[in-house]
């Protein structure tokens, strides 16, 4: 080859010697491959799913602030009826 990359080279040989030591085949086709092509559509919707969530997290997050600040408030205004 006149274009060699050595960096990938040595890379191909290091996951080779990987595979090799945890009993995996040598192809990149098996399944439990990390490179393994997903496909669009189950990505978004993947994302989709996760920004639910985050959002989710969010409103009972501000649920769960609101709610200490009306005991706050509720604890300061007991207080006060009670000092009068």
């Amino acid at each position: 080859m006149i274009y060699s990359d050595e960096r990938r080279d040595q890379l191909e040989q290091l996951e080779r010697r990987a595979r090799a030591e945890l009993g995996m085949p040598p192809d990149s086709s098996d399944p439990a491959c990390p490179r393994q092509h997903v496909s669009p559509v189950v990505s978004r919707f993947q994302f989709a799913d996760e920004r639910r969530q985050r959002r989710q997290r969010g409103w009972t997050r501000l649920l769960v602030i609101i709610g200490l600040l009306a005991l706050l408030v509720i604890l300061i205004i007991q207080a006060l009826l009670l000092i009068l």
